[in-house]
């Protein structure tokens, strides 16, 4: 029998952003599991969309992963890559922001507005048009 642990997720049956999720952060569990500039280096390490690639999960985990970079770090990024290779952003940082995106998606409290400079301006021109019409 498989143990639950409470609040998972599991009480509803899993779902695969969180069996993405999980991938994702276990990909990137060690500081030496981790890298900036490329997708996989040539060690076998992976930076955050490397490891969203590997683990097949980059269109269906980027909105929730934006969103926690937002909620950790108090900065809007268009791109996952930028926020993963900023000389600020550490291991630690990287870990803050999967595991932000795991308790959101538990939790079901991913924001329906877009993330990122792209996604403001499409929701500004909606806006925009909204008062036009």
């Amino acid at each position: 029998m498989e143990a639950r642990m409470p609040f998972d997720g599991s009480e509803f049956g899993r779902r695969p952003e969180i069996e993405k999720i999980e991938e994702v952060i276990t990909l990137l569990a060690n500081e030496n599991q981790w890298c900036k500039g490329r997708l996989r280096s040539a060690d076998g390490r992976y930076c955050m969309v490397g490891a969203m690639r590997a683990a097949d999960a980059y269109p269906l985990l980027k909105p929730a992963i934006l969103q926690a970079i937002s909620e950790v770090t108090g900065r809007n990024y268009a791109h996952i890559q930028v926020f993963n290779d900023q000389p600020a952003t550490t291991h630690a940082l990287v870990l803050a922001v999967l595991y932000k995106a795991r308790r959101n998606i538990i939790a079901g409290r991913l924001d329906p507005e877009p993330q990122g400079i792209k996604g403001r301006y499409q929701a500004a021109l909606a806006w925009c048009y909204e008062l036009m019409s």
